[in-house]
């Protein structure tokens, strides 16, 4: 697989005062992909980085989503939000609200497509004129590619994996919960909120599962602070519901039996506007399916999933019904 790195240098952001932030991105192929290649920008979630998209315990690429997604043809390309990893910090962290992440990763996003379709994103890879762009988070990123689609409709479809607009309501305070009850869920309220929740850290450390295993060790290895203030949207009962509400494009959605998003099988409600969904609940997996035993089982729908996905394009653009 090629692995080629790329920077986007970001113009002011919406909501941030800083200038000359830059957000770094990871674009991953194999072989030639045709003109019409399905392009998945991939965002993590919560505490980890953009390699979590591309896991290699002791050199094994079974665990890997962009070896086993470029092996079908599609080109992954695997993205830090801001304050993640490569990607540059803001002077004040608490400000990179999920809305605020949002709108540097459609930056970002613009960026890349553009530089995929003239071939001018790396050495070695023809121009794809006519790609087919697919929006994909886990957990946490999920939310924010969500986020991103209702605010810019740029992707064709989004995969969103492990995540539910439910929040997690066990762990709110009283004070969180009275400020729920403000318009748009008090969100402004969210960065002084955060700030006190995570003990003034804006990049708050993740506890590091049990060592000794493959797949708790594959998962130590992407760890990283997690953002604070998108963290703690992300826990709020109700999160992203309007902007979910929104979404009408095709939507895979997956989540593990023994996930925290509540009942899988419950997760599709929160997509009234969109009339193709599809739901695979990945047997004996938690949070984490890319390190599950049944993680081929994940890719191997998803793959078909995005050839189909990529059949209907070349229905539309050949003018005839796209096919169901």
């Amino acid at each position: 697989m090629h692995k080629h790195r790329l920077t986007m240098a970001l113009d002011a952001v919406p909501g941030l005062p800083d200038a000359g932030l830059s957000i770094a991105a990871d674009l991953c192929w194999q072989g030639q992909p045709a003109p019409d290649a399905a392009v998945l920008l991939c965002f993590p979630g919560g505490g980890v980085h953009r390699q979590y998209f591309d896991m290699r315990p002791s050199g094994d690429a079974s665990y890997s989503f962009a070896e086993a997604l470029t092996a079908t043809g599609a080109v992954s390309v695997l993205i830090d939000h801001l304050g993640v990893g490569d990607s540059a910090r803001p002077a004040d962290g608490f400000a990179l609200t999920a809305e605020v992440v949002a709108a540097a990763n459609a930056m970002a996003t613009a960026d890349i497509l553009a530089r995929l379709r003239t071939g001018a994103a790396a050495v070695g890879l023809a121009p794809l004129p006519d790609l087919v762009p697919i929006g994909v988070g886990h957990s946490m990123g999920a939310m924010i590619v969500t986020l991103q689609q209702a605010a810019t409709q740029g992707f064709a479809a989004l995969a969103l994996l492990c995540f539910a607009t439910i929040g997690l309501p066990h762990y709110m305070t009283e004070a969180e919960r009275e400020n729920l009850a403000r318009p748009n869920q008090g969100r402004d309220a969210y960065p002084a909120l955060a700030r006190e929740k995570f003990a003034g850290n804006p990049y708050s450390p993740v506890a590091r599962g049990r060592a000794g295993s493959a797949a708790s060790d594959a998962v130590g290895e992407v760890q990283t602070g997690v953002l604070s203030t998108a963290a703690f949207h992300s826990m709020m009962p109700g999160s992203i519901a309007p902007e979910a509400a929104e979404i009408a494009c095709p939507i895979f959605l997956a989540a593990g039996d023994r996930d925290m998003t509540g009942p899988p099988h419950a997760i599709p409600a929160s997509f009234p506007g969109c009339f193709d969904i599809r739901l695979v609940v990945i047997g004996q997996s938690g949070h984490h399916p890319f390190v599950s035993v049944n993680r081929g089982v994940l890719f191997g729908r998803l793959g078909a999933w995005v050839a189909e996905l990529r059949e209907q394009a070349r229905s539309k653009k050949n003018g005839d019904a796209w096919k169901s």
